[in-house]
């Protein structure tokens, strides 16, 4: 019997050494299992923070480029428009107008309509040749004299921002890509404006003289002198009332140049305290982060018996 005992009793503490034994194994797997996938989640939460935070970089950007655009525009403004209140629009129409109504053979044509259309006609064939020459030259003489212009400004304003801390150097790209573009499109847009001053100048020379060569009755009277001074004072009024328009437009844009440059360095301002705010933020976030890695590296090294 007592040997009975014996073999019974090592055989229970043979099974609680098993058990505990399972039970280690067993937490020391977990152990293991939950490190890695921790692990695993750190690693794919830094990739998420990193590309939030690349993504938030694009965002602050493009708000910022969203504020300044108009800012811009606004240092353009007179720059462009003082350019073109300088331009000359001397054409010679008046003078080749006069031309085609000297040579003109009205005693061709019987119905006065028919005539009056085709002295028309005649006129804008003849002074298109020479807008054309014209415009192209002032559109020439424009890119000269504001392309140099709008350079330095662009660098005035690329140095201003680029001393900005944490985000100067970004923000001076966006305000070069602000620059570029805007002014681009600025450009065309001078092309269609000018295109247009360009057809209203011929209309009305065109409209002056054929309507100084006919009388009340439909009578077609050829006088050069008059033909050509009809065509001067035409085209001298539109000239004088575009150039007065940019002139005036020019004063009142002027007005609004500092401001837009004050506006443009506080916005890059803002970014850079809203960067530092959030950096700030991302240390604490880290900090804490790596603080909980390490206890959970820490947590239950120790394979302490529950009793059994």
């Amino acid at each position: 019997m007592l040997e009975l005992g014996k073999s019974k009793g090592k055989a229970r503490r043979e099974a609680r050494h098993a058990k505990r034994h399972k039970k280690r194994s067993l937490k020391h797997n977990l152990r293991v299992l939950r490190r890695k996938r921790r692990r695993q989640l750190r690693a794919t939460w830094k990739k998420a923070k990193k590309a939030y935070k690349s993504f938030k970089k694009k965002l602050r950007g493009a708000k910022f480029k969203c504020k300044i655009l108009p800012k811009v525009l606004t240092l353009l403004k007179p720059k462009i428009e003082g350019a073109l209140a300088k331009v000359d629009m001397g054409n010679g129409g008046a003078g080749a107008g006069a031309g085609v109504v000297a040579t003109l053979d009205a005693d061709a044509i019987k119905v006065k309509r028919v005539l009056k259309n085709y002295l028309d006609m005649a006129l804008h064939k003849k002074i298109d040749p020479l807008m054309e020459k014209v415009f192209d030259k002032i559109k020439t003489l424009l890119k000269d004299v504001l392309d140099p212009v709008v350079e330095g400004l662009k660098d005035a304003m690329v140095a201003s921002v680029g001393s900005v801390p944490f985000v100067g150097g970004v923000l001076a790209v966006v305000v070069s890509k602000v620059f570029d573009v805007l002014f681009g499109a600025i450009k065309q847009a001078i092309g269609r404006a000018l295109d247009k001053v360009q057809e209203l100048l011929q209309d009305k020379i065109v409209d002056a003289i054929v309507g100084v060569c006919f009388t009340t009755m439909g009578k077609f009277v050829r006088n050069v002198r008059v033909a050509t001074s009809a065509g001067t004072h035409a085209s001298s009024a539109v000239t004088h009332s575009v150039k007065k328009g940019y002139a005036q437009s020019t004063a009142k844009a002027e007005r609004g140049v500092h401001q837009a440059k004050v506006d443009i360095s506080q916005h890059a301002n803002d970014a850079s305290d809203s960067l530092a705010e959030t950096h700030h933020k991302d240390e604490d976030v880290d900090k804490d982060e790596n603080a909980a890695d390490d206890d959970d590296d820490s947590d239950g090294d120790g394979d302490g018996d529950d009793g059994l």
